[in-house]
């Protein structure tokens, strides 16, 4: 579910977005700030990982890690 169709189904629920206590940017920022903390670098750990393992296993293939 998009955090603006979240938004939208908690303001009519509720019945105006005046009761809610946090504003749609809010909600996306909540959101994008529990995704960086939940990452946690994982992803380019992860690519690092990828390129290592290609650089041992393929003859022709060259990276720089350092």
């Amino acid at each position: 579910m998009k955090v603006s169709h979240a938004y939208q189904l908690l303001r009519n629920e509720i019945g105006a977005s005046l009761l809610l206590e946090f504003s749609e940017r809010d909600a996306y920022n909540s959101i994008a700030n529990e995704v960086k903390r939940t990452l946690d670098g994982g992803d380019a750990n992860h690519l690092m990982c990828v390129l290592e393992i290609r650089r041992v296993n393929k003859q022709d293939f060259f990276i720089s890690l350092n």
